[in-house]
């Protein structure tokens, strides 16, 4: 039977609002009538539409699938455009830099952390206890980037965002 939208929501007990998200979706069953005339709609084809929806509903379409791989793609390159986006490759060298300036002022910012605490607190401490410090919070810092790496090799993949 061939209805309009008021017709197909009093049928399906649905809003006229709902059919008319319904149609942004390609797959939708409808015939536009072009402005100023009612859309017509076969009650049968919108019925399997309706029911092709509710059973695979949370399933993700071959075409669905498909736009949203694209849309990630351009929400990429957009990214990459504007500067928000960083190729692996140097991220890699940003944070290794990083890592090594933090390492370089652990180890070498002893000597001067070491006058100003003799001179606030007037002691003569002892540089080693500084150092030792220094070197256990790299190890640390070390074993937690080993773990981390080990724990998340297998799931990390590579995006190419052209």
């Amino acid at each position: 039977m061939i209805v309009n939208k008021k017709q197909l929501a009093d049928i399906f007990g649905l809003s006229e609002r709902t059919f008319t998200e319904y149609q942004r979706d390609p797959s939708f069953p409808y015939r536009a009538a072009g402005r100023g005339h009612d859309n017509e709609y076969d009650t049968t084809a919108v019925h399997s539409w309706l029911l092709e929806r509710a059973t695979t509903k949370g399933r993700e379409t071959t075409r669905e699938r498909l736009e949203r791989i694209r849309a990630d793609r351009e929400e990429l390159g957009f990214a990459s455009d504007v500067k928000e986006a960083i190729p692996a490759e140097e991220t890699f060298d940003l944070i290794e830099e990083a890592i090594v300036a933090s390492r370089n002022v652990l180890l070498h910012g002893n000597t001067g952390l070491k006058k100003r605490l003799d001179r606030e607190y007037k002691i003569d401490l002892d540089i080693e206890i500084l150092n030792a410090h220094s070197h256990e919070v790299l190890t640390n810092i070390s074993e937690l980037g080993e773990k981390f790496a080990l724990e998340n090799a297998e799931g990390v993949e590579e995006v190419d965002a052209a």
